[in-house]
C-alpha cells in the first residue's frame, strides 16, 4: 500500500519518498565473479520499518543499509549470477535514494 508516494527508477538507481509505504521492491543486477558493486545511499525513516539490503543469487543477505544512514559501500562479487537490491517497508514514512555502479 502506498500513500503520498513519489519515485523514480532506472537501471542504476532507485529513489522514493512516501508518507505511508508497506511493500517490497526489488531490482535485479546481473553480476560476474570479480565485479565490484558500489552503492551510494541515503535512507531516512520517520516512522515504521524500512530496510534495504543486497542479496546474492541464492537469496542470502550480503549487506544491510540501515535507516537514517547514508554513505558509500562496496561488495566484491564472488560468483556469477543475478543479485538483488531489496527495499522492504512496513507502515513506513520516509525516503530512500540508492544508486549503484559496477567496476
Amino acid at each position: 500500500m502506498r500513500i503520498g508516494y513519489k519515485s523514480s527508477s532506472s537501471s542504476s538507481k532507485m529513489n522514493a519518498s512516501f508518507f505511508f509505504l508497506s511493500e517490497t521492491r526489488k531490482k535485479s543486477l546481473p553480476l560476474e565473479d570479480g565485479d565490484t558493486l558500489i552503492i551510494d545511499y541515503e535512507i531516512r525513516l520517520e516512522q515504521g520499518l524500512l530496510r534495504a539490503k543486497v542479496e546474492d543469487p541464492l537469496g542470502h543477505e550480503l549487506m544491510t543499509l540501515k535507516p537514517n544512514t547514508q554513505g558509500v559501500r562496496e561488495i566484491t562479487i564472488q560468483e556469477d549470477g543475478v543479485y538483488k537490491i531489496v527495499i522492504q517497508a512496513e507502515k513506513a514514512k520516509g525516503s530512500y535514494k540508492i544508486q549503484w555502479r559496477v567496476e
